[in-house]
């Protein structure tokens, strides 16, 4: 038996061609909670700050990125901050080794009050129970390198000063 042309053609799926009802009226107040909370914003300064906790994330498809919360635990003179503030240290990670000379490498130093053996690992555990003196800084531009608007601004931690307690050779 031979098949028409029309029976031997598989046809297209027909789910886009169906009929879509019109938006109720009251659709067009969508309502879009943000994820997570807004990081705060602090005066830039020193802060002495704890560490809580961390995590790993890829941004920008593959660039992978260190994330060390701190919360903040004294503000010195003329700093007010809202008890348990906690603000976040970003370190880039290399795809392979990390470098003596990267942000993570020289903190984990500072805090462990030693080079590196090699081959040693860094890991973040090694900033618990220590009171860190920590540079905050403000946030002005967004990662395209564009300005945000001052009511976008947000602080995050730039770096670890110093250990106050808890580091090597101190109480």
């Amino acid at each position: 038996m031979a098949r028409s042309s029309e029976e031997a053609r598989p046809r297209p799926p027909r789910d886009h061609l169906r009929a879509v009802p019109p938006p109720a009226p009251d659709d067009d107040e969508v309502g879009i909670e943000l994820d997570g909370e807004e990081a705060p914003l602090l005066a830039e300064g020193e802060y002495l700050g704890t560490y809580i906790s961390n995590r790993t994330r890829h941004v920008f498809g593959e660039r992978k990125v260190l994330e060390v919360d701190f919360e903040i635990v004294y503000t010195g003179a003329g700093h007010a901050v809202p008890e348990g503030t906690c603000l976040t240290m970003y370190c880039r990670l290399p795809r392979g080794r990390i470098k003596p000379s990267s942000k993570w490498a020289r903190c984990w130093k500072l805090v462990a009050g030693r080079r590196l053996d090699r081959g040693e690992r860094m890991r973040p555990s090694i900033l618990r129970d220590k009171l860190l003196r920590l540079a905050v800084i403000t946030v002005r531009t967004s990662s395209q390198q564009r300005a945000l608007q001052p009511i976008n601004y947000y602080s995050k931690v730039d770096h670890v000063i110093a250990v106050e307690t808890g580091g090597p050779g101190q109480p």
